[in-house]
């Protein structure tokens, strides 16, 4: 028998335990229904997890964006405009190649790149650490 159940983005807690203690606070584009409950409740009763659980399709998104996905905002919380610069983290460190590839191949990992520099996590809103 299989049983699909959908993922669990929407859980802090299984974001880090699945994914890296890093993704725990994350924003979430995604809906805040998808916890991912059924799957612990599948492993306690032995059965075979399968898919991917240790990988995200995770993109930049603005640091002031909700905390989970927001109908009325849809993608317009993705920051894309990668290739036409350079990143940087607070460091003043470039920590990727922004040119590697289309940005319909590469936005995937540039989340994830993000998330591991310092500060990844959060980063102050600039809108309110304004002098």
């Amino acid at each position: 028998m299989i049983l699909a159940c959908g993922g669990f983005e929407a859980s802090d807690k299984r974001r880090a335990r699945y994914l890296g203690t890093e993704w725990e606070k994350v924003h979430v584009r995604g809906t805040r229904h998808n916890t991912g409950e059924l799957l612990d409740r599948l492993e306690a009763l032995n059965a075979q997890l399968g898919g991917h659980l240790n990988g995200a399709h995770a993109v930049p998104v603005d640091a002031g964006s909700p905390e989970v996905g927001d109908l009325n905002l849809g993608d317009l919380t993705a920051r894309l405009s990668y290739p036409l610069g350079i990143m940087v983290n607070q460091d003043a460190q470039r920590f990727i190649d922004e040119g590697m590839d289309f940005k319909s191949y590469s936005y995937t990992v540039m989340g994830p790149a993000i998330l591991r520099q310092p500060g990844g996590k959060r980063l102050p809103d600039l809108r309110t650490s304004r002098p």
